[in-house]
């Protein structure tokens, strides 16, 4: 059975490769985020704080990479929060 990607945003990665990424890491992640190992929420707005966003294991910034090895699924919101704490959430870099 394939898995469909939504469209999402991740910087710099062309349409295309978004969707075969997502696909990759909904099947060696599963549908989960992997902050709060809630559900994810697909074909929502953009705007959602529950849509699907990608979380980068170590950050671009900090010379991460966008290969499948650094990126994990997580929801824009938890998303959007760890980049702000001092100790991210453990699940996602366990």
């Amino acid at each position: 059975m394939a898995i469909v990607a939504p469209s999402i945003r991740v910087n710099k990665i062309k349409p295309n490769r978004k969707k075969r990424i997502v696909a990759k890491l909904l099947s060696k992640y599963g549908n989960k985020c992997c902050f709060c190992q809630k559900p994810m929420k697909f074909n929502a707005p953009q705007n959602d704080p529950k849509t699907i966003s990608i979380e980068h294991v170590i950050r671009r910034a900090e010379g991460g990479t966008n290969a499948i090895k650094n990126l994990k699924l997580a929801h824009r919101d938890c998303n959007m929060t760890a980049k702000y704490e001092k100790e991210p959430f453990k699940t996602c870099y366990g």
